[in-house]
């Protein structure tokens, strides 16, 4: 048993023999090496780097190309790492650019269509660096005019220094609030914007994204509604004050018409008198009368009696004025009015006023004047809120009030002018004096509506009311009014009445 189990050994071994030992050697060899280069990768896989360990066996070409193998390896693994870290940056970045690119497109398109006039500018230099075409609509002025321009461009140099200051002084949260300022379209109209901007960072830069919204039109119907509030407040007045008046009126009317007539009966029954007394004193000489000799008393009762008719007459036509003055917008725009009866008729009103503040006031009443086209009693509350100023103003009574009427040919119109010698008033207060509730004397009880009221009526009946002063020299208010023009139509339905 044991010799067959020889025999077959020896079968193979001289079958081995036949082998080429160079060639089994060289298996062997590559053999040892792809189990180091597989070791090797394992390594790399499991812990990312060669391991010596699994390569340090068998012959030096295997653990030699184990390395080369290895370090190849890593290299190919690392350029695939970095590759992928590229990859993935590079993802990244454009997603972040087409984030940016789709920010951008949403404020372009919020910027281009918004309403309001949108300006981006540069907080250091003040300069424009971008407009919307709500801006260029509003302002008039091309993206280039703005660009090249900048903020003078409609801006005044005061308000232009106002912004600038404003920009300087942006608050912590990087806000901007102007609440009106006087801007300058290219046509060289003048509007009132209100400014609202915010500090944003544009590309590496700080600039200040601002709105300009016209606000005109808005506080144009603020002061259209203060002044109708002024007006109905006046109306409740007047109504107040008619009612009044006619109740005085009746009052007065009453016993000065008992005067007027008692002193006509004394001054005929005087005449009468007059003669018997005369005889007497030619024949008796002189005698008392009254205390007062009739030599003196015959010339002193015609004057008294001709005095109190005159003082009755005045009281009729004081209580008159005042009816007239009460009846506010009970007439139409159109008529006919004789402006030296008005400034006459005004005067007479303040007359007590007039005797309280100077000694010097004049009535210079114009040469042949037209007649004005309006309403007398709305005519003569503006010249007496007029007058009434110029009084107020006035520092001692040697200061004059001078209301005076003329006919400007060149503009077919009727001027009043009412000059005073008075305080004067500053240019800033004098902008705002038409204002509705507007009033530098209210601890002197002002209401603000005097001026702002007779600029209405003025507007109304189609003429200006302007203002000229200088402080400490005076004022001069100046009242325009259209000529009143009879139609061949009126002249032959109806004979016109001049008030």
């Amino acid at each position: 048993m044991s010799n067959k189990t020889l025999t077959s050994q020896n079968q193979v071994l001289s079958r081995i023999r036949a082998v080429n030992l160079y060639h089994l050697a060289g298996i062997i060899i590559l053999a040892e090496i792809i189990t180091a280069v597989m070791n090797t990768i394992m390594g790399i896989i499991w812990w990312g780097r060669v391991s010596y360990d699994l390569i340090m066996i068998g012959t030096v070409d295997a653990f030699v190309a184990a390395v080369v193998v290895g370090t190849v390896v890593l290299s190919i693994i690392e350029h695939l790492r970095e590759t992928d870290r590229r990859y993935h940056e590079l993802a990244e970045r454009e997603i972040e650019e087409l984030a940016l690119h789709e920010s951008e497109e949403r404020f372009r398109e919020i910027f281009e269509q918004n309403d309001d006039a949108l300006l981006i500018i540069s907080p250091e230099a003040g300069e424009i660096i971008d407009v919307n075409p709500a801006a260029i609509s509003l302002y008039g002025y091309t993206q280039q005019e703005f660009i090249a321009g900048g903020l003078p461009l409609i801006l005044m140099p005061r308000e232009y220094e106002q912004l600038r200051s404003e920009v300087r002084s942006v608050d912590a949260a990087g806000r901007l609030r102007i609440a009106r300022i006087a801007n300058r379209k290219k046509d060289g109209t003048i509007i009132i914007a209100s400014v609202w901007g915010m500090a944003v960072q544009l590309k590496k830069s700080k600039v200040l994204f601002c709105s300009f919204r016209n606000i005109t039109e808005r506080l144009r119907l603020e002061e259209e509604a203060k002044l109708l509030q002024a007006k109905l407040i006046q109306t409740n007045k007047m109504t107040s004050l008619g009612m009044l008046v006619s109740g005085i009126a009746h009052e007065i009317n009453n016993p000065n018409h008992i005067i007027m007539v008692n002193a006509q009966m004394v001054s005929d029954a005087w005449k009468d008198a007059a003669e018997v007394l005369s005889d007497y004193y030619r024949g008796h000489g002189d005698f008392p009368l009254g205390g007062v000799p009739f030599s003196e008393m015959r010339y002193i009762v015609p004057q008294l009696l001709a005095a109190m008719s005159e003082g009755s007459g005045r009281i009729n036509n004081m209580v008159d004025n005042l009816k007239d003055f009460s009846k506010q917008g009970r007439a139409a725009l159109g008529n006919a009015v004789d402006i030296n009866k008005v400034i006459a008729a005004s005067a007479a009103l303040l007359n007590n006023q007039i005797q309280k503040f100077t000694d010097f006031f004049q009535l210079r009443e114009g040469i042949d004047l037209p007649p004005a086209k309006g309403n007398k009693q709305q005519l003569e509350q503006v010249v007496i809120n007029l007058i009434m100023n110029a009084l107020q103003s006035l520092r001692q009574r040697s200061e004059a009030v001078i209301v005076s009427t003329l006919f400007d040919e060149e503009a077919d119109a009727i001027l009043i002018t009412v000059r005073d010698e008075g305080i004067g008033i500053p240019q800033e207060v004098l902008k705002h004096i038409t204002e509705p509730f507007y009033t530098t004397r209210i601890d002197e009880g002002g209401t603000g509506l005097g001026l702002s009221i007779s600029f209405s009526i003025i507007k109304d009946h189609q003429g200006s009311l302007t203002f000229l002063s200088e402080p400490g020299k005076g004022t001069t208010a100046t009242i325009s009014l259209p000529v009143y023009r009879y139609t061949t139509e009126r002249n032959r339905h109806a004979t016109a009445h001049i008030s």
